[in-house]
């Protein structure tokens, strides 16, 4: 009895060493490869807005509330107003 709770011991002392370890190395490819989360592309700084017609296209799915979201394929665009920059919201 007293071997296999030594056994037991050992195994979870070395399982949690192993998995201290492993949790230490950075893994690039969880961030898209590029250190990025979930693998977008930043943009250049030098790359102007594009205007509202081509991003809030007529395809959009618009939600009215507090402030609007729009929906364009599977990308959600919030549209929020002046009045609201600044302001502490819950």
């Amino acid at each position: 009895m007293r071997k296999f709770f030594r056994q037991l011991i050992f195994a979870i002392v070395t399982l949690t060493i192993c998995s201290w370890a492993y949790s230490q190395q950075r893994d690039s490819t969880r961030f898209g490869g590029n250190g990025n989360f979930g693998g977008r592309q930043q943009q250049p700084a030098s790359t102007a807005p594009k205007p509202y017609d081509e991003v809030i296209t007529k395809k959009a799915l618009t939600y009215k509330g507090f402030f609007k979201v729009h929906q364009v394929e599977d990308k959600y665009y919030f549209e929020i107003p002046d009045s609201l920059l600044g302001r502490d919201i819950l």
